[in-house]
């Protein structure tokens, strides 16, 4: 008798609060989910104390204990009854498989009062309206289980593209500057350091404002996604390519030897200045490049923003001597001897 009775109100305490989580979000309000939690806790509680007390009190602990599951089931019809009403569909079936056990709770708390008598309770009918009532909500769980992890798997979608958006620039499809450093430290810290030359490539696109002054910012626009295809056609899976503003651009690349990183920028330049850019029936004509190159060295405080900066000076070198040309920083000194001499 006690592990029955335990057992119902354990029973009853699940019921309240499978009910609390399933009801769907704004279909239940915070007062009627309070409700359900405070009488989970009363439930076990209140029939703990009920069976202690009960062998002094028989007639009485009957009559409390069917207090307790008439509380629960009040709680529990409410709480249905409104979530019902606002549109939940988990709280209309819910409501459905609950008729049984609430007919049978009312009717035996009436019974035990003494109120009205020969009230039909059938043998074991609240057990077994319990147990109708368990099967129909095991069958609701096992649906909004299947509904929450579709909306999981929704929501790790929805965070992939957010997190893509934080990185890709929409324009060109490239990482953004950010994802570039974030990027930066990992790339560096791959084995393949160990054995492999990193560099970084700059690439400013000459005479931009020309096309944007001519073809309006759309033509400037189109020749931007024409040349991000090139670079991304060019871009080795190990690389980094994003475009950090404007028509600027950076690659960083490992290679064997620093000469292979010169060659890569060379041929670069070169599959650009061939392409004719913009449309068959709007053509904009050829474009040239600017690469400054420099080696990434290798230590354990090399920061972005320094090889960025040598990067920088030899671009700036490029393009103030001539433009469509690749300049390698490690080689600007001797350029600028030449400019002396000349």
């Amino acid at each position: 008798s006690i592990l029955v009775h335990l057992c119902i109100a354990l029973i009853l305490a699940a019921i309240c609060l499978l009910i609390r989580d399933i009801c769907e979000p704004g279909k239940l309000s915070q007062r009627l989910s309070n409700m359900l939690l405070y009488s989970s806790i009363f439930s076990v509680t209140a029939t703990s104390l009920i069976i202690a007390i009960s062998p002094r009190l028989p007639v009485i602990g009957s009559i409390l204990f069917h207090l307790v599951v008439l509380v629960c089931v009040i709680a529990v019809v409410t709480s249905l009854l409104s979530a019902a009403i606002k549109g939940s569909w988990t709280a209309r079936g819910l409501c459905l498989g609950t008729v049984g056990f609430v007919f049978i709770a009312l009717a035996r708390v009436i019974n035990s009062t003494g109120l009205v008598d020969n009230v039909p309770t059938f043998d074991h009918g609240l057990y077994a309206a319990a147990f109708v009532d368990a099967v129909v909500m095991s069958a609701i769980v096992v649906h909004r289980a299947f509904k929450m992890r579709r909306e999981h798997e929704l929501a790790v979608i929805e965070n992939t593209l957010l997190f893509k958006a934080a990185r890709i620039d929409p324009l060109t499809e490239l990482l953004n500057r950010r994802a570039l450093e974030e990027d930066f430290e990992t790339l560096l810290s791959q084995k393949e350091r160990r054995r492999n030359v990193y560099s970084m490539l700059i690439i400013d696109v000459d005479h931009f404002k020309t096309v944007n002054d001519t073809f309006g910012h759309d033509g400037g626009d189109l020749c931007l996604k024409q040349i991000s295809a090139r670079f991304r056609a060019a871009c080795r899976p190990d690389a980094l390519c994003a475009r950090i503003g404007g028509e600027e651009f950076v690659f960083i690349l490992s290679t064997p030897t620093p000469d292979d990183a010169l060659s890569f920028a060379e041929r670069l330049r070169e599959r650009v200045s061939q392409f004719e850019f913009g449309e068959p029936n709007a053509p904009i004509g050829r474009l040239t490049i600017s690469v400054g190159v420099t080696d990434i060295p290798r230590g354990p405080t090399i920061r972005f923003e320094d090889v960025y900066q040598m990067a920088d000076k030899a671009l700036y070198t490029a393009k103030k001597t001539g433009r469509n040309r690749v300049i390698n920083a490690a080689n600007m000194t001797n350029i600028s001897l030449a400019k002396r001499v000349a």
